[in-house]
């Protein structure tokens, strides 16, 4: 058929193309051959200098390559912790619009452990970066391999009004957290291949190019199928595409752009052309933790001499937010557009109202837009020429206004809001009247109102419209007019105020919502020691918002532990003055894509070292690619580790039952990927170690989602069932609870939370003191914690005048049976139904907490009394006692239509006969 000779005529020509390119490079490696030894390991002309002392002077007629100097980084406005990594000695494009970064070569702070490549982008006006993006990390990959940089260097500085061109070289290498995963997907090898790297900046554009040179030591010619772009920025910038707006794009698509709201943004546009027809595309692929991937649906061949570059993919840049990235582009494409301004106004239409979204479309299906409104209400948006679109404004507590229709002829359009009201909450210490910290939660009567996808709005789910936390006790928000729900909470110590209230037009009504302290735990401070913030590519939320979760759910001790970094929100709480109410602690949560995550704890940031001084579970310093570490390496550098305040540091097994299928199980759980097994205490794989001491048995979870009470095997143990083992087997091990909180709106800080026996109720004690985070670990270490996920559970041996023996104390000389002494606290609004006793891993007994059990007292003792405990002969014995309710916390821990289930466990009570 015509078809299939023009697809024949099509191969013919690209093997000729290809058998061409093949007999270039064979010569090009002859002679690379020739010169190895004492000359350069690849034919690349390399960059040298230290190009413009000043690149950020440049004006319209040229663009500079420099080094990033002293004073010469910008801070985002309102963004006092900023994620980008960019230092002194890196480089710089820039012309008189926009400024790009490029990291010296050496090990990077980012998941693609080598630099020379993009960490940095902003705007510039009057010689200066300004509204730098929040850029976290993206790669542009040949399948699973990216360039593992040598070097980086100015290929031309600009001053003669061409190109100012940056050059990375280095060998194609598998990219370490991925290259397991994928490599079923992309099998291509490309471990022979040198790539220079060419970032090139023209006078007076808003865009740069990306270009590839290559070189094959065997002289082959390069063929790369497919080209990935990895965003690992889902959370700090968002995904946008053109029609699709933030919803999920389908087909082939010109660009898919990366936002910061308020700041610079960028957009990826594929140049590398099909060797068979010329065509380029753009194609989605997944979105999963954190990364939007990305696909090149091309396959082309590298050219036919490493002194020619290939086209491969030209950034956009331009801001602030959706609006301005869009006019850059329409301009980078000469594609003409108008402007349409106007005001947002409440009901009265004359009161502005500020800070509302404003979406531009043509229809559902082509979005095109958006935009702030100003203090005044007023906005000026860019949609195309000649073309009719319709607007909407959203603001939370709102349903969507609009959609308001602006035909192409005209240029102003207005909207305003229904009937709103304010509700002004004061939130009090019932005893002291004093204001406090609280989480707000309100749900209308109507539900939370539906939004497209595509406008971006993060849907708080559970019908809310609002969830904020109040650091000084008052709030105000705006609702429609109506009946609405509202939820005060102050994490498990504290009694909940729910209420309805009916919002009237026009007004503002005033409540006060006293919270009573009705659960005592003297002595106990309380940690989440699995808290992610944006540092991590797959968490929403920056330090001061999980922070100020943290505080407003009752957390003293906030424990940040983001994916492969290594910080703390100390410098958070001084900042916002929170510091009597937490103490913040530094940690990591060491993040191997082939056999679990770990927290290690207490670990000092190590400015010197990347990444703050993470431990890495790969070696990709010592030659070409990485090679895998295996547990028992990377648990001597843990060790190894020996802060002079902090001491050794000490490993938490992070979820380590999370899933046992074949590739996501060895990702995250560790117990699956070395194939523990809990009824022989066998391991399947001889690289394991068993040097911790922590299982992170409850990560966002109860008792029973963790306990397999039926026929128990290798893959059918639960993390409690592996805990039970490991105690079986005389190993002092102990079980913490965290929230493994990515994003607040859905996982909420300190369910459930790890309270720690320090003698303290004041976080600021240990702030004081010269180690309270070593401190924290020796008790961790040693078992004197209990986990509490809504109901608080302690335990005693040796009872008397409230003292005694509690979890992880051992107790010699131990009689057939011995008494312990159990206390179940739980605030008045969270269910506990039942008390088990389990001893030496079985259950012995089950009690029923019907409030006629002893002890009962009001507001928050379920149960308190003494326990025949029986005490094996010839072996150590263990109490461990759980108490948990049957109604799910739905008020105040919503997810999806359930709550989280309420529970408490104390860690074991040793006796030995």
């Amino acid at each position: 058929t015509p078809l299939a000779a023009e697809r024949l005529i099509g191969h013919v020509h690209a093997n000729m193309k290809r058998d061409l390119a093949v007999a270039v490079l064979i010569l090009a490696s002859s002679a690379l051959g020739s010169c190895r030894g004492d000359g350069p390991r690849h034919p690349f002309r390399v960059g040298r200098g230290e190009g413009v002392d000043a690149p950020l002077s440049a004006d319209d007629a040229h663009a500079f390559a420099g080094r990033v100097g002293d004073g010469m980084l910008p801070v985002r406005a309102g963004d006092p912790e900023e994620l980008r990594v960019w230092a002194e000695g890196d480089f710089v494009l820039a012309n008189d619009r926009i400024a790009i970064v490029v990291e010296d070569a050496g090990p990077s702070d980012h998941f693609d452990p080598w630099g020379g490549k993009v960490v940095g982008l902003a705007r510039v006006e009057a010689g200066a970066m300004v509204e730098p993006a929040q850029f976290n990390e993206a790669s542009i990959t040949l399948g699973r391999y990216t360039v593992q940089t040598e070097s980086v260097g100015i290929l031309d500085d600009g001053r003669d009004g061409s190109e100012a061109v940056v050059r990375a070289i280095g060998r194609l290498a598998p990219i370490p957290f991925i290259d397991d995963t994928i490599r079923g997907i992309f099998r291509r090898d490309y471990e022979n291949v040198w790539v220079a790297i060419d970032y090139a900046l023209a006078p007076g554009a808003e865009s740069f190019d990306i270009r590839y040179s290559f070189a094959a030591d065997d002289g082959f010619a390069v063929v790369a199928e497919p080209l990935l772009i990895f965003a690992l920025q889902a959370s700090t910038m968002p995904a946008l595409s053109e029609k699709f707006g933030f919803g999920t794009p389908a087909g082939s698509l010109r660009w898919s752009g990366f936002i910061t709201p308020g700041a610079t943004g960028y957009a990826i546009e594929v140049l590398a052309s099909d060797y068979r027809d010329g065509a380029v595309s753009l194609r989605p692929g997944v979105s999963v933790a954190g990364a939007n991937i990305f696909y090149a649906a091309n396959t082309f061949v590298g050219p036919e001499s490493p002194d020619e570059a290939a086209p491969i993919a030209r950034i956009h840049v331009g801001g602030p937010d959706v609006d301005g990235l869009q006019q850059a582009i329409a301009r980078n494409f000469d594609e003409a557009q108008r402007v349409i301004t106007g005001v947002v106004t409440e009901s009265d239409g004359s009161t502005p109202a500020a800070g509302v979204e404003v979406h531009a479309e043509i229809d559902p299906t082509n979005y095109v837009t958006r935009v702030f409104t100003a203090a005044d209400g007023t906005f000026a948006l860019h949609v195309p020429t000649s073309t009719a679109v319709q607007l909407h404004a959203f603001r939370r507590g709102n349903a969507l206004v609009g959609p308001v229709a602006v035909a192409a002829s005209e240029s102003t359009a207005t909207l305003a809001f229904p009937p709103t009201g304010l509700l002004h909450l004061a939130i009090r210490d019932a005893d002291s009247n004093a204001p406090i910290p609280a989480k707000v939660q309100i749900r209308p009567a109507t539900g939370e109102p539906t939004i497209p996808a595509r406008f971006g709005v993060e849907a708080l789910g559970a019908g809310r419209v609002f969830q904020r936390f109040s650091l000084d006790g008052d709030l105000v928000v705006p609702l429609e007019v109506g009946t609405h729900h509202v939820t005060v909470s102050r994490g498990f110590e504290y009694d909940v105020v729910s209420t309805d209230v009916v919002i009237s037009a026009d007004s503002t009504l005033s409540i006060t919502t006293p919270l009573s302290h009705d659960v005592a735990t003297p002595g106990v401070l309380c940690g989440d020691f699995h808290i992610h913030t944006n540092r991590s590519p797959d968490a929403p939320d920056g330090a001061d918002l999980k922070l100020s979760s943290a505080v407003a759910e009752g957390l003293e001790l906030p424990v940040r532990s983001d994916h492969e970094w290594t910080t703390d929100f100390e410098p958070v709480i001084a900042r916002m003055g929170l510091g009597a109410y937490a103490y913040g602690l530094s940690s990591l949560e060491l993040t191997t894509y082939w056999w679990g995550h770990f927290g290690v704890f207490p670990l000092a940031e190590r400015f010197d070292r990347p990444n703050g001084g993470a431990i890495t579970w790969y070696d990709s310093e010592s030659g070409p690619g990485y090679l895998h570490r295996t547990p028992i390496e990377v648990f001597d550098e843990v060790h190894a580790v020996e802060d002079p305040i902090f001491g050794p540091a000490a490993i938490i097994i992070n979820h380590p039952r999370s899933t046992n299928t074949p590739v996501v199980g060895k990702a995250f759980a560790y117990f699956a990927a070395m194939g523990y097994d809990p009824i022989t205490g066998a391991w399947a794989e001889p690289t394991h170690d068993e040097r911790f001491q922590l299982i992170e048995a409850f990560n966002d979870s109860d008792f029973d989602a963790n306990y397999n009470a039926g026929t128990l095997t290798a893959e059918t143990s639960g993390a409690v069932n592996d805990w039970f083992s490991f105690l079986d087997r005389g190993l002092d091990v102990f079980a913490v609870g965290s929230s493994d909180s990515h994003g607040v709106t859905g996982s909420p800080v300190g369910y459930p939370r790890t309270c720690i026996e320090l003698g303290t109720d004041d976080p600021d004690v240990l702030r004081g003191e010269p180690n309270g985070p070593g401190r924290i670990r020796d008790q961790l270490l040693a078992g004197h914690i209990t986990v509490s996920g809504g109901i608080y559970v302690d335990a005693w041996a040796r009872y008397s005048a409230g003292t005694g023996s509690g979890p992880g104390s051992h107790v010699t000389g131990a009689a057939a049976t011995e008494t312990v002494h159990v206390r179940v606290q739980a605030a008045p609004w969270v269910d506990a139904d039942r008390l088990r006793v389990f001893v030496d891993g079985s259950l012995v007994e089950t009690i029923p907490l019907d409030g006629s059990s002893p002890g009962v007292s009001a507001p928050a003792i379920r149960y308190e009394s003494d326990l025949a405990i029986p005490v094996a002969s010839g072996r150590r014995s263990y109490v461990i006692l759980v108490a948990d309710g049957t109604d799910p916390m739905t008020d105040a821990y919503p997810t999806g239509a359930a709550g989280r289930e309420p529970f408490g466990v104390t860690n074991p009570i040793f006796f030995e006969r």
